[in-house]
């Protein structure tokens, strides 16, 4: 399973190698087809606001945490409005609010964010500590999700099997140690120069100061810039081999049945062996497997297009997968119909319709249903007097027996 993983990821890998070149010097830009948004719910039609999470606890000036805001309206429906409510901070000396609803650390303490849509509040209470401390940095966990989010180690740049321009990678950050040797330590160490971090070759080409086979990749004052600066006046250090590794992540949300043009911000933790969490939404990467139907943003941003149906978009980070799934009805009335359900499968298939506003066909005929089935089952059509006899049955459970008798004859078709 974990090679077919690997398998999996290297694939990705060779694809967003070869297109993340694309996003310039800012890697949350989106080029992505979009169109005009819905307009969003009418301060009226909102029932209640929450927000994910409840309490934001920052610790180091490299912390952030994505605020997710959602709006109940009528029906039950649920409506992201992270980008659209209103964010006031009690004390702004401790944390600021992006016009995204990131939060950002700027001083030791604790204070309040109310965000607000019309009469709609909620409080988050925000605590932030050890901003000013130059916080211990471990090169595969806070390093190499770096460098795989801007595109190096992908396998169209610097992590194909024989590098780039004399500078190698492991592809997608698999071999940490790999990476730190030859960025530490190969070319007599000429990439990373502590004593003026702002003069490493590797900030400099990254934002384009000097020239760059791969363009511009980040702007100085990004968080990234700053992350790699501070690693690297720190002494570029390792880590330790007690430092706990990621053991898991999550998204939220990690379903939500949206309208067309509509968006919703998501939010990825990473869960560390440790039993510490934190928020990785700028770090992860993501896909969507259906561009039709909705789109992704590098900062976790989705949209949904003018098509109807499900689409599943992919977070991955250091090797661990998650799966946020957008479903987009029809967005007509759904006419009242009869199926009852006979199986397990039956129940999910019909909740689905549901979710999807879709209507069932109506009962094919008895001489329809020997067809398909025989052909689905054997790969061969019956008879002419097999479908007579199974016409003129009068058993109420002749379907079901077709398809057991079918199964048990031993001519099963290919695909079976």
């Amino acid at each position: 399973m974990q090679g077919k993983l690997i398998w999996v990821l290297t694939a990705v890998a060779v694809f967003t190698g070869s297109v993340g070149q694309s996003h310039g010097g800012d890697v949350y830009k989106s080029d992505a087809p979009q169109g005009e948004l819905a307009p969003m719910p009418p301060p009226a039609q909102v029932q209640s606001l929450s927000a994910y999470p409840d309490r934001v606890q920052l610790k180091g000036g490299d912390d952030a945490e994505q605020l997710v805001l959602t709006a109940t309206l009528p029906e039950g429906r649920m409506q992201d409005l992270s980008a659209d409510v209103k964010f006031d901070v009690a004390d702004p000396k401790i944390v600021r609010v992006t016009s995204t609803g990131r939060v950002l650390p700027l001083a030791d303490g604790r204070t309040e964010i109310v965000a607000s849509y019309g009469p709609k509040t909620v409080k988050i209470p925000v605590s932030a500590e050890a901003i000013d401390q130059n916080l211990p940095i471990n090169f595969a966990n806070q390093i190499v999700p770096v460098l795989t989010k801007l595109g190096c180690n992908g396998g169209g740049c610097h992590g194909k099997a024989s590098g780039q321009n004399g500078f190698k990678l492991s592809l997608l950050g698999f071999e940490p140690d790999v990476d730190f040797t030859a960025l530490v330590k190969e070319a007599r160490g000429r990439r990373l120069f502590p004593a003026a971090p702002d003069h490493s070759l590797m900030l400099l080409k990254a934002t384009g100061q000097i020239a760059h086979g791969g363009g511009k990749r980040m702007e100085i004052d990004s968080d990234e810039y700053k992350l790699i600066r501070r690693w690297i006046a720190a002494g570029t250090p390792y880590g330790q081999p007690t430092d706990p590794f990621v053991d898991r992540i999550m998204v939220y949300p990690d379903h939500r049945i949206m309208t067309r043009q509509n968006k919703q911000q998501l939010a990825v933790y990473a869960h560390y062996t440790d039993g510490s969490v934190q928020d990785i939404t700028r770090r992860a990467q993501y896909e969507s497997n259906d561009t039709e139907i909705a789109v992704v943003d590098p900062a976790g941003l989705v949209r949904t297009l003018g098509f109807s149906g499900e689409a599943a978009v992919m977070a991955r980070y250091q090797g661990q997968v998650t799966v946020f799934r957008a479903t987009v009805p029809l967005g007509q009335k759904t006419p009242s119909y009869q199926f009852p359900a006979q199986t397990l499968v039956d129940a999910f298939t019909q909740k689905k319709w549901q979710q999807l506003g879709l209507v069932p066909s109506e009962v094919c005929s008895d001489a329809q249903v020997i067809r398909r089935v025989s052909l689905d089952i054997t790969g061969t059509l019956p008879t002419p007097a097999e479908v007579t006899a199974f016409v003129n049955s009068k058993d109420p459970a002749k379907r079901d027996k077709l398809v057991d008798s079918l199964l048990e004859n031993g001519r099963r078709s290919p695909r079976t």
